[in-house]
């Protein structure tokens, strides 16, 4: 009986250590480019900090604008939007990445260490492969 005691007591203090315990949440940034020909027009990518120690970055690229809902992307095969995530003190943290194609959750490893509470931030453009004429509008959200 004395066992079954102690058993229960070490799950019960286990169980007590896992509720107390912080739990750190990554914060996720939303994005937008609008690119006409090679000249971007308008943009909002907000700096976010790193909020552990994972040593990858996630991107979703989606069709909708996040504050309208309306789905007015136009990355396509011949229209394609190129990006980097960059760091505020030392930029060589990522290699330059071309999407024509949405993405969601797409896990991507730095190229060098990255430090919690390190500010990043996301810069793209209309990469110089694209064939289209069309302006480029991409949305998405990047979690450091």
């Amino acid at each position: 009986m004395k066992k079954w005691k102690k058993v229960i007591c070490l799950t019960s203090i286990i169980c007590l250590m896992f509720s107390l315990s912080t739990t750190v949440h990554a914060e996720t940034r939303w994005f937008r480019f609008l690119f006409t020909n090679d000249t971007m027009q308008e943009m909002y990518y907000p700096g976010a900090s790193k909020a552990d120690n994972e040593q990858n970055w996630y991107l979703t690229l989606v069709e909708y604008d996040i504050e309208s809902g309306i789905s007015n992307s136009t990355l396509a095969s011949n229209n394609k939007f190129g990006c980097k995530l960059h760091r505020s003190y030392s930029d060589y943290v990522d290699i330059y990445r071309i999407y024509n194609s949405y993405v969601t959750a797409k896990r991507i490893p730095y190229q060098t260490t990255v430090y919690q509470g390190d500010v990043m931030n996301i810069k793209g453009k209309k990469d110089n492969s694209s064939t289209s004429s069309v302006s480029l509008q991409v949305y998405g959200k990047y979690t450091p």
